[in-house]
């Protein structure tokens, strides 16, 4: 089948009538011009900028050229194409990447680069059509044809004109033939050669791959490698990078698409729309919906949950939609107003109700019994009771966290499903040496190295920490303490970081720590310690355990009772004076070259034993027997997964629950 007539709306970032020479703006309304003129169904064709966007009837398609605009604005039966030929390294970034029905790079480089991008941290197969879809000439069945310059590349045109022979030696150089980053070769290497010029472009990237690998340059001299036959190439254009040939590309890939069934009215592909989106900090939603992505759902952030809750809505019933809410204080406690609180809380419980009569699904993970830093109390909890009532899965990460929110809300028990948080096992580099990570970090042989890491914010007691240290430090000049993080938007921050700044036995960095440098501060360590106040889940304890570090951990939340003695040392926080105990008790651990040895092995050995693999099948599991998706279910496995662990987890340092 093919799809459907209808409007093919371009949309790009800049308005198309003020500024009708944007390099998007002018191939959008090429390849529409040459969808529509070829052919291919179209009935209309419209160019749109990004901003105020909102998408016409009787459309069939929607192109972007704009890294800016939500995926999730296109309706569910309208086949959505990012096309990526501008902002290549934002489009990597896009959060709703996923959500398109097809993705076609500029180049075969940024091909590259999206399908990283879309597989995300684990490698999934499951992501949008993937294809290349270069930028072409104007010019068809006569490469010589002029073209208006108000849609050429500015100021080409006049310097074509003043060619002379059509075989000329190569040109000057020309500015608009330089090739952007990521490897797209601009419309105006095309549109020179379609002259019957030769062009010298500043680079080789992506040249070879549509066939024009003569025009590179010899490094350091002012010819052309070889001698490029212009004929040839001018040939070469006309036949194969026109428009004409472009838009015929197209129309095959919505054809495709409309085929497949992804992008067509009745599919009921499972979709999970989750907020808030952490991952560009954070790994772990990423990797908890692993193996739901490799199931075939399609996985993207809402945007905004007191305006919409829905991925592409087109109305009728959302049976196989899934909304799956994490922080939730991002609905109420990002305003300073109570009364806009309040009314942030009731736009998003109608908006729920909504999904909810719709047949839609909700899935809740318990982060927080409550967030760290809730400005408007009885609003969250008003918010959280919400969310317990009408949640079909409610996902803990521990055995403790029923009793633990029971004080505030009622979580239903036969609506709960244990899946712990996993190791990062596999997530991480971790290739340097132990020796090399210290002499970095200015940390010596001798030295027993504390390691305090993640966001700085109160609850997270680095001022009870470096209390503690203070005292250590007078009965052990062996020990010192290493700090990074990034600092949170609290006045009593300032003050302990001028602490650590002035501290001899300190070494701090106030900033986020890259996810290549993890590895330098676990290694230059003896012992991770968490020093919170109180805490429901860790992600910072898998996060140490994975690298194999003995750790100092509250005896708190889903962490009590589940610390090995082995690796790891648990303090009271309540107990004034129990955490300096436990790190007397590190430091002398880790003089002991068996002891630190079996804390090694056992805290690796745990982190193995529940990966992030684990995890995501396990969840990928509960949410398909809960919500009764077939299309979810767990594919033949050789032999029954064995027994998950049940010890803690929750976010990324900087992040964490």
């Amino acid at each position: 089948m093919t799809a459907p007539r209808g409007t093919v709306a371009f949309v790009v970032d800049a308005d198309p009538e003020k500024s009708p020479d944007d390099r998007q703006v002018v191939a959008a309304r090429r390849l529409g011009a040459a969808l529509a003129a070829g052919g291919h169904g179209v009935a209309a064709v419209e160019v749109r900028p990004v901003a105020g966007w909102t998408p016409p009837a009787g459309l069939r398609a929607v192109v972007t050229t704009s890294p800016y605009l939500d995926p999730a604005l296109v309706p569910d039966d309208v086949p959505s194409v990012a096309w990526v030929i501008d902002h290549p390294a934002a489009w990597p970034e896009h959060p709703g990447l996923s959500l398109f029905d097809a993705v076609l790079a500029g180049s075969e480089l940024l091909r590259v680069r999206l399908s990283i991008a879309l597989a995300g941290p684990r490698r999934h197969d499951h992501r949008p059509l993937l294809d290349v879809l270069p930028l072409a000439a104007r010019h068809g069945g006569d490469a010589r044809e002029a073209v208006p310059a108000k849609e050429s590349a500015p100021g080409l045109l006049a310097r074509l004109r003043r060619r002379g022979d059509a075989g000329a030696a190569a040109a000057p150089p020309l500015e608009d033939a330089v090739q952007t980053a990521g490897g797209i070769v601009p419309a105006a290497v095309y549109e020179a050669l379609a002259a019957g010029r030769l062009p010298r472009p500043a680079s080789r990237l992506g040249l070879a791959d549509v066939g024009l690998g003569a025009l590179a340059p010899v490094p350091g001299t002012t010819g052309t490698t070889g001698a490029p036959d212009a004929e040839a190439l001018r040939a070469l254009v006309a036949t194969e990078h026109t428009w004409a040939v472009r838009a015929a590309a197209l129309a095959g890939v919505l054809d495709r698409l409309a085929d497949s069934g992804r992008a067509v009215a009745g599919d009921r592909q499972p979709r999970i729309g989750f907020f808030p989106d952490f991952r560009a900090g954070n790994p772990f939603q990423e990797l908890l919906y692993g193996e739901l992505v490799a199931r075939g759902a399609r996985v993207a952030p809402v945007r905004n949950p007191t305006e919409s809750l829905v991925l592409r809505d087109t109305g009728g019933d959302l049976r196989d939609y899934v909304l799956h809410v994490h922080w939730a204080e991002v609905v109420a406690q990002v305003v300073v107003d109570p009364n806009e609180s309040a009314a942030r809380l009731k736009a998003f419980k109608e908006l729920l109700l909504g999904v909810r009569e719709r047949g839609g699904h909700l899935v809740w993970t318990v982060h927080n019994v409550l967030p760290h830093d809730v400005r408007h109390r009885d609003v969250e909890l008003d918010l959280l009771t919400f969310l317990a009532a009408h949640a079909e899965l409610v996902h803990a990460m521990g055995d403790a966290t029923l009793e633990l929110t029971r004080p505030y809300y009622e979580i239903r028990p036969e609506t709960v499903a244990v899946v712990p948080h996993s190791s990062y096992v596999g997530v991480y580099p971790d290739v340097i040496s132990r020796e090399v990570a210290r002499r970095r970090l200015g940390v010596l042989p001798h030295d027993v190295a504390l390691l305090c890491l993640g966001g700085i914010r109160p609850y997270r007691g680095l001022d009870t920490l470096l209390d503690a240290f203070d005292v250590l430090v007078e009965r052990d000049l062996r020990v010192k303490l290493l700090v990074a993080g990034k600092p949170g938007r609290f006045p009593q921050i300032r003050e302990w970081q001028e602490r650590c700044e002035r501290h001899p036995r300190i070494v701090s960095r106030f900033e986020i720590v890259p996810d290549s440098d993890l590895q330098l501060w676990h290694r230059a360590a003896d012992v991770a310690v968490l020093p919170y106040r109180g805490i429901l889940n860790s992600g910072a304890f898998k996060l140490a355990q994975t690298f194999g570090l003995p750790t100092v951990a509250p005896r708190a939340g889903n962490l009590a009772g589940r610390l090995d003695p082995t690796y790891a040392l648990g303090f009271d926080p309540g107990v004034e004076g129990d955490l300096l105990r436990a790190l007397e008790a590190a430091a002398d651990l880790v003089t002991d070259p068996e002891a630190v040895a079996r804390a090694h092995t056992a805290a690796r050995a745990d982190a193995a034993a529940y990966p992030p693999e684990r995890m995501a099948e396990d969840f990928a599991d509960a949410m398909a027997r809960r919500l009764r998706l077939d299309r979810l279910g767990p594919p033949d496995r050789p032999g029954p997964s064995p027994e998950a662990p049940s010890p803690t987890a929750a976010a990324r340092p900087g992040n964490e629950s």
